[in-house]
């Protein structure tokens, strides 16, 4: 159908059913539409969004619309530009209203511009109720918040007024206040995924402006010492009093942020703990958790209404490290179905309980849920599996199974396409040391001490959990 690929179908496609009655009722306003025609191209348009196929022309269409008028292709086309036009306008008005503090600014500088000082006393009063309800951290509260300042000192003095002049040279520590904010955000989220996107950040804050932060009155807003402390950790670690001093502060001044905005710190402040672990510090992990019980405690994830898979998945092995079983257990009940995209939710379900099985010696329940895992493109869920099945064959002493998940791994990675060949020769690595693991006796214990200074120096590429669990095996060897 010709109308598939127009701007004015994807657009109205996009409509929910309450957008479409109110656009209804939009175009049958005189004030905004006074073009009938405008009302039956749209009902006609909005059949076809729902399935009708006998629109598959532009004379077809033209029919059903202009029932007493010859074809008129430049006609048509700017009839259906003007109903585009009022389409976008009517999402302007529809939405405006969630912008209640953007209008009435608007408004008052309208008021003021036009001498109506009576009329703008009442939206100075609504705009001060606005921003008294708005996160005072937040950058876009900050910006109209100086907006209302400003229009406030210019209904008071007049534009003409030297004294405003004045007035507005002091506004600029409040909007230089709003810049550091978000240069010290920027630049920890920079740091913080420099890992994962393999860059290095070449160019951040001048020493002497660090030097100088602290001592300054900018220090005074808690927002500005949150991204400061953990711009700081990231790039240069911390211990344990240091990290709980910043989860204190921030766990003191979470609502002074928008609720993303505030996950996004604690993400920030979880890379740091995972910082902490990377360097072999265990301590790190009861931090975690104590992190991740704030997160929950405050209701962060409850107010976004959403949660992705990871951070599903890792608040989950946090507890399931720290011993934290009931934790663990009603984390995953409770919140999978906040799961978004939704097709992750049972994945992240049935991998989060094979763990809390295993980490419970739960081995066939741990199998069991493994086995519940559906196929998927993404490369952590197939590790996961066939780590937790190896781990469960090798503890259950089903070494058949064992050495056949081994082999068959080797062929499924190798044929990969997505993977690197560094990610492959890791993965490589790592089944050949499940394999030599299972042939190890405890007579061999040079062989056994050899094996574990190579883990612990980093020779293989795999997470502190499964180096935990190997060490502890290769311990055990060496016990017997």
């Amino acid at each position: 159908m010709f109308l598939e690929s127009t701007k004015i179908y994807q657009l109205f496609a996009t409509f929910s059913s309450e957008e479409v009655n109110q656009f209804k009722k939009f175009l049958n306003s005189p004030f905004h539409n006074e073009n009938k025609r405008m009302i039956k191209l749209y009902s006609v348009l909005n059949d076809a969004i729902k399935g009708n196929k006998n629109l598959d022309t532009k004379n077809k269409l033209w029919k059903k619309v202009f029932t007493d008028k010859n074809y008129n292709d430049g006609h048509l086309r700017t009839q259906l530009s003007f109903l585009l036009k009022l389409g976008e306008t009517f999402l302007y008005h529809h939405h405006i209203k969630d912008k209640e503090m953007d209008v009435s600014i608007f408004l008052s500088n309208i008021l003021i511009q036009r001498g109506l000082n009576k009329h703008y006393a009442q939206y100075e009063r609504k705009i001060m109720m606005q921003i008294a309800r708005s996160p005072r951290n937040d950058e876009e509260t900050k910006r109209k918040e100086l907006e209302f300042q400003i229009l406030s000192k210019r209904s008071e003095l007049g534009e003409d007024d030297n004294r405003l002049k004045k007035y507005l040279d002091r506004i600029h520590k409040c909007t230089d206040e709003i810049f550091i904010l978000n240069k010290l955000r920027y630049l920890c989220e920079a740091i913080s995924d420099e890992e994962i996107l393999n860059f290095k950040i070449k160019k951040g804050i001048d020493q002497e402006i660090w030097d100088f932060l602290p001592q300054s009155s900018y220090f005074n807003e808690e927002g500005i010492q949150i991204y400061y402390y953990t711009h700081q950790y990231l790039k240069n670690g911390c211990n344990s009093s240091e990290f709980k001093k910043l989860q204190l502060l921030i766990k003191n001044n979470y609502d002074s942020f928008p609720n993303e905005q505030t996950l996004d710190i604690y993400t920030l402040i979880e890379n740091i703990g995972i910082r902490i672990i990377n360097k072999g510090i265990n301590y790190a992990f009861e931090l975690l958790f104590s992190l991740h019980q704030d997160i929950i405690e405050l209701g962060l994830i409850k107010k976004a209404g959403v949660v992705s898979h990871t951070r599903y998945q890792n608040i989950v092995m946090i507890a399931i490290r720290t011993h934290n079983y009931q934790f663990a257990t009603e984390f995953i009940e409770n919140y999978n179905h906040m799961i978004k995209p939704e097709y992750f939710q049972q994945n992240a379900y049935n991998i989060s309980l094979a763990r809390l099985m295993f980490a419970q010696n739960r081995f066939n329940e741990t199998i069991f849920y493994v086995s519940k895992l559906s196929k998927t493109v993404e490369f952590s869920y197939e590790t996961g599996r066939r780590r937790l099945l190896l781990q469960s064959y090798y503890e259950l002493k089903e070494f058949s199974a064992y050495n056949s998940l081994v082999l068959s791994s080797r062929i499924f990675f190798l044929r990969k396409n997505y993977l690197t060949e560094d990610k492959k020769n890791n993965i490589i690595k790592a089944l050949k040391l499940y394999q030599k693991l299972a042939k190890l006796t405890s007579e061999q214990e040079d062989e056994i001490i050899q094996m574990k200074h190579e883990i612990i120096d980093g020779k293989y590429s795999m997470n502190s959990d499964t180096k935990r669990w190997i060490i502890e095996k290769l311990d055990e060897k060496m016990d017997n």
